[in-house]
């Protein structure tokens, strides 16, 4: 919905695993959102053509949510810990949890 209200065109796959190789057989495409897992971008991210992302950093390209290195870190350290909570029930809304309230976006 977010990039539909935007006027952004997009197309759905449906692929029985994510590789660089299979994905580079498709054209046209600027970038990719994947939902599969997203230790596929944050782990194999390199290894893609094109820019791979996350939900939740599609959601950030988009200016849907603060990036990470923007918000407010409970670390004595100062360091703000990359979101990983894609199958959290307490994560973000860009995780894949069905059993949580309604988004909260900017």
């Amino acid at each position: 919905d977010k990039m539909k209200s935007r006027g952004m065109r997009f197309t759905t796959f449906l692929m029985s695993e994510v590789t660089p190789t299979r994905l580079a057989m498709i054209q046209d495409i600027d970038a990719w959102i994947q939902v599969a897992c997203p230790r596929l971008s944050i782990d194999w991210g390199e290894g893609f053509a094109l820019p791979t992302l996350t939900p939740y950093e599609a959601l950030v390209s988009l200016g849907e949510v603060d990036p990470w290195w923007e918000t407010d870190s409970d670390n004595p350290s100062g360091e703000r810990p990359y979101p990983m909570d894609y199958y959290a029930k307490e994560g973000g809304e860009w995780n894949s949890s069905w059993h949580k309230g309604p988004a909260k976006v900017k």
